[in-house]
């Protein structure tokens, strides 16, 4: 006699036995027999359900109890008193229907016809055949009568496959955020002189080879720092020389950065300098800046998980109310954050949300300062200096001041004191207002409510009576700018819109253009077309162009 396996043989035989079963209303009762199947999600999780053995042409039939069943596979349904059995296949939003007595099940608009031996209503309970749930549920079954035992062999396309995958994502994500630390840290090594590096480059034109350009550099490590001495052709003749020796201090909380010689000096405005310039920013300022915040209403049961590049960046749960609030880890640039929301019973929404954050924008409590002096590399100055300093107020605003000076031979000397704030409102809304005296007063309004969609203007007034300025082009008054990106279904990422207006008063006249280009993918093709018109009036004229 051959020895049986598990429980599951020992409690068949000790309750196996012919009962008559309606298995449809109005159809002639069927011979079944009780059975305890085990019944098994893969290698998620099984559990022992009673069901039913019933006797087909093509052999033994295993009918699983319905609402146990969907209830493991956290399926939401409907059962009626009159056995009419509804539920939905999430996340295809499929509905599917069966009745006793209607020998039909309905999957979507697909009608597939019941034998009375796959389904039985019983003491309120619907019983179907395994190989018709699985049809409905769209996942292969394997009906094993030796062993007793009922296995769903692609259990991760069902909502509880798919939430036990996002668990032990998250559990991995918390692995990750935690971090090791390392067994050894060495010190930073400053030797006096390291290392060697030259690069060149010789552009010449093929109609005369004895007028080109060339550059030549060489960089060194001398006491610490970095030593580079450049040489380079000037177009009108001769040779450029620089030389530059920029030192960094990562760990140092008020100095960072030191650089002698000619070097890009401080502030907003950088231009090239050679004296010498300092400051306490990062060198290499980390990508990330903090997080936002980003809340919601769905419903009870509900999870959220936060997405940028598909790689999860944050995740929470609602609470009694519906609600959630997810910080958003962000980065400087654009940050399209893709959401995915999770039912109780396998719905799953999606949506995208992007944070824009500008370069110059701080940390919270974040402050940096620069200071800069040295003598102008271009004719429209002496020598010049920068006074910079800048706060972060809070993971949306940021405030920056200072003053830049420039000394002139023959013209006035320059003095532009500065002040500007960026920050954002809400998600979508985003702004940014400057002022600087004796050159321009700047406002920025941005509107981005999904990586869709993008609306942004911006209007500029030029101060007047500014002898030769710098920092702004010479006989500009004004300036308005409007810029649109639309595209019209997410999933078509090369398909879009997208357009500028700027409108712009001098001293000369009045210069209006405008742009719309189309962005269309055929095949392997991309098409860009695009239509520019400009419209020109000059002062004192009646012309236009």
């Amino acid at each position: 006699m051959t020895p049986v396996r598990g429980l599951g043989p020992i409690l068949l035989a000790a309750l196996a036995m012919p009962l008559p079963l309606q298995s449809a209303v109005g159809q002639e009762p069927q011979s079944a027999e009780q059975a305890i199947l085990q019944v098994q999600f893969g290698r998620l999780l099984g559990t022992t359900l009673p069901a039913l053995r019933a006797e087909h042409n093509d052999g033994p039939l295993a009918l699983l109890p319905m609402t146990t069943f969907l209830e493991l596979a956290e399926i939401r349904y409907r059962l009626s008193p009159d056995g009419v059995l509804a539920f939905r296949r999430e996340p295809q939003q499929i509905d599917v229907t069966v009745a006793a007595g209607s020998g039909t099940l309905r999957i979507g608009k697909e009608n597939i016809p019941v034998q009375p031996s796959q389904i039985v209503w019983q003491a309120g309970e619907l019983y179907l055949d395994a190989h018709l749930v699985a049809r409905a549920l769209q996942v292969a079954v394997n009906v094993d009568w030796t062993d007793l035992q009922v296995t769903v062999l692609n259990p991760e396309t069902l909502p509880v496959g798919r939430r036990l995958a996002r668990e032990r994502l998250r559990r991995v994500w918390r692995d990750g955020q935690n971090g090791v630390a390392p067994d050894l840290a060495l010190a930073l090594e400053r030797p006096n002189v390291s290392g060697l590096v030259m690069d060149y480059s010789l552009l010449a034109p093929s109609e005369n080879l004895l007028h080109g350009s060339f550059t030549a550099g060489i960089g060194v490590g001398v006491l610490g720092g970095s030593m580079e001495m450049n040489l380079a052709s000037r177009p009108e003749g001769g040779v450029r020389p620089d030389l530059a020796w920029s030192g960094v201090w990562r760990a140092n909380r008020w100095l960072t950065q030191l650089h002698l010689g000619d070097a890009v000096a401080t502030g907003p405005r950088p231009r090239s300098s050679r004296g010498v310039a300092i400051t306490n920013a990062p060198y290499l300022r980390a990508p990330g800046i903090g997080s936002l915040p980003y809340t919601g209403v769905l419903g009870p049961g509900w999870q959220v998980e936060a997405y940028r590049g598909g790689r999860l960046i944050a995740f929470d749960s609602v609470n009694a109310l519906g609600a959630f609030s997810i910080d958003v880890p962000i980065q400087y640039g654009e940050n399209p954050v893709d959401f995915v929301a999770y039912g109780p019973f396998g719905e799953i929404r999606e949506f995208n949300r992007t944070y824009r954050v500008r370069r110059d924008q701080l940390p919270t409590n974040r402050f940096e300062y620069g200071v800069s002096l040295g003598a102008c590399r271009t004719v429209q100055c002496q020598a010049s200096a920068n006074l910079d300093a800048r706060y972060g107020l809070g993971p949306r605003w940021s405030i920056q001041a200072g003053v830049d000076q420039f000394w002139r031979d023959s013209l006035p000397d320059l003095v532009h004191p500065y002040a500007s704030i960026t920050g954002g409102f809400g998600n979508a809304f985003s702004v940014r207002g400057e002022m600087v005296a004796n050159a321009v007063t700047r406002g920025a309004l941005n509107y981005e409510p999904s990586t869709e969609l993008q609306i942004s203007a911006e209007y500029t007034q030029f101060a007047k009576g500014t002898i030769a300025p710098i920092l702004t082009p010479d006989g500009r008054r004004s300036q308005w700018t409007l810029q649109t990106f639309f595209r019209p279904v997410a999933r078509w990422e090369a398909v879009y819109v997208d357009g500028s207006v700027d409108h712009i008063t001098s001293d000369a006249g009045v210069t209006t253009s405008g742009r719309v280009g189309v962005s269309a993918q055929l095949a392997e093709t991309r098409i860009l077309p695009a239509l520019r018109v400009e419209r020109q009036s000059f002062v004192g004229s009646n012309t236009t162009s």
